[in-house]
């Protein structure tokens, strides 16, 4: 599922005067402030990659060519479960994972709120549904997950490439102190490091570079392991 940044976060989870305090600068002469946002924002594209999670609110949009059905896998067509549906039938499959086939799996949470899914009807008219009635919006899980009403299935869509667009909110919040303190400790030790080696190639003429053990697992609290 292509997925493209709508609207990047307004603002970044580590501040430039909080970076300057913990390289020890006064970010008055040996690293200027448009370097040291650089450093912050790369580290922070990082982490954000590294947990597949959004921090600061930002929107994204996603494109499919139609909407997931069951019959993409013949062999869930035996495996029963919560009815999605009101009868037997297509929302009441589920796969062997557990999944019905009808889900919509939305990256980066946390999700705030999905703000647009349209598509391209069979006469090929561009059809919004109402995200209040139209969809159920699972912002519990993680990655959240959308997925028809009860009692619906998703509309046929014309046979034609990004048929579908997704549009939604996520993040923590507005706010750096909105994000996990792990994930800031985990960015302002990376600065740290990119500051302290500028290069690409480091010349080493005695001891060893050595990562603290508990760097990495700062991130463990916050990794989404399903994407």
């Amino acid at each position: 599922m292509p997925v493209v940044n709508v609207t990047p976060p307004a603002k970044e989870p580590i501040t430039v005067d909080q970076a300057a305090w913990h390289i020890r600068e006064d970010n008055d002469e040996l690293l200027t402030t448009d370097k040291i946002e650089m450093a912050i924002q790369a580290v922070r594209e990082m982490c954000e990659n590294a947990t597949r999670r959004a921090f600061i609110t930002q929107k994204w949009r996603a494109v499919l060519d139609e909407f997931p059905r069951p019959s993409m896998n013949l062999s869930s067509s035996t495996w029963y479960g919560p009815q999605w549906g009101t009868v037997p039938g297509p929302l009441v499959i589920m796969r062997p994972d557990g999944t019905t086939g009808y889900e919509i799996y939305l990256p980066f949470p946390r999700l705030q709120a999905v703000t647009l899914l349209s598509y391209v009807d069979v006469n090929g008219v561009v059809q919004n549904m109402n995200v209040s009635t139209d969809l159920l919006v699972d912002s519990v899980s993680e990655p959240a997950r959308i997925l028809p009403a009860y009692g619906t299935v998703w509309p046929t869509t014309r046979e034609q490439a990004n048929a579908v667009i997704i549009e939604w909110t996520c993040g923590y919040g507005d706010d750096p102190e909105d994000v996990p303190a792990c994930a800031r400790q985990w960015m302002l030790a990376n600065i740290g490091t990119c500051y302290e080696l500028r290069e690409s190639n480091v010349i080493m003429t005695r001891g060893t570079i050595q990562v603290p053990p508990y760097i990495d697992r700062l991130l463990d609290p916050i990794r989404v392991v399903r994407y």
